[in-house]
């Protein structure tokens, strides 16, 4: 996908439109994901294996692309999913159309270091906007913060699931007043949407944390740095977990 040509002219065509035509065919591609009425995409990889996802990220990482507008185009994903966790949708369709527009400046003889220029003004002009406009938020009683937390998973599950995780999301940030190295993610296939909670304390996987030699002896783990260690003199395993609410520890 998004091969050297991306088209079969292309190859012959001046830079400037094939930079167009490599900018708009990505961004096109996930532009329609966008928003609360965005659609998915069925995306299906070498091996077979399909997903269906709305989620720009996502469906970028499975893409083979080859042509270096395109691959700049996924780096803009990435960079924007490792920093900011979200928007990486929206980062790709504004660079595209960046991109495009610079071409169209380029055909009617702008320099490129004028449209440059002007790109960078528009940043810094955008920028001060939005330094304008911010509004200041309490984070532990403002509900628009619940706003912000629906908004950012609209479109991936339904109408309830989506105000139950943006609550969900919510409490747990304020737990740990919005210090997420003290959050920890744990997920489990087979489960349902439901099923998911918010635990104030710490969850104990029984495979990968049991005092079983054999299961210890097969886990992988990686390095932590600066553990909290507990030395327990006695059993701890749970012989019934499904059983258990609670554990309590004392003069630790």
């Amino acid at each position: 996908m998004l091969g050297e040509t991306t088209g079969d002219s292309s190859r012959y065509a001046e830079p400037e439109t094939a930079v167009s035509r490599a900018a708009t065919a990505l961004s096109g591609v996930i532009r329609t994901t966008l928003g609360p009425n965005g659609m998915d995409k069925m995306v299906i990889g070498e091996k077979g294996t399909v997903i269906i996802t709305n989620d720009g990220s996502s469906i970028i990482n499975w893409m083979d692309i080859d042509h270096p507008v395109g691959r700049l185009l996924k780096d803009v994903a990435v960079a924007q999913d490792d920093s900011v966790g979200d928007g990486a949708t929206t980062a790709v369709v504004l660079a595209g159309a960046l991109l495009s527009e610079a071409a169209a400046l380029r055909a009617d003889g702008l320099h490129p270091t004028t449209i440059v220029d002007g790109y960078v003004q528009a940043f810094k002009t955008a920028v001060d906007q939005l330094e304008h406009h911010e509004l200041e938020i309490d984070t532990q009683y403002d509900d628009r913060l619940n706003d912000l937390a629906r908004t950012a998973i609209t479109g991936r599950w339904d109408a309830d699931a989506t105000e139950r995780f943006a609550h969900l999301t919510l409490d747990a940030l304020r737990a740990v007043d919005f210090d997420t190295s003290k959050l920890t993610l744990k997920s489990y296939a087979g489960g349902e949407l439901r099923e998911s909670m918010s635990v104030d304390g710490l969850v104990v996987d029984l495979q990968s944390s049991s005092t079983s030699v054999e299961v210890a002896g097969h886990a992988q783990f990686g390095d932590i740095d600066n553990p909290l260690i507990a030395m327990v003199d006695g059993k701890i395993g749970i012989s019934e977990p499904d059983q258990i609410r609670s554990v309590q520890f004392e003069n630790t």
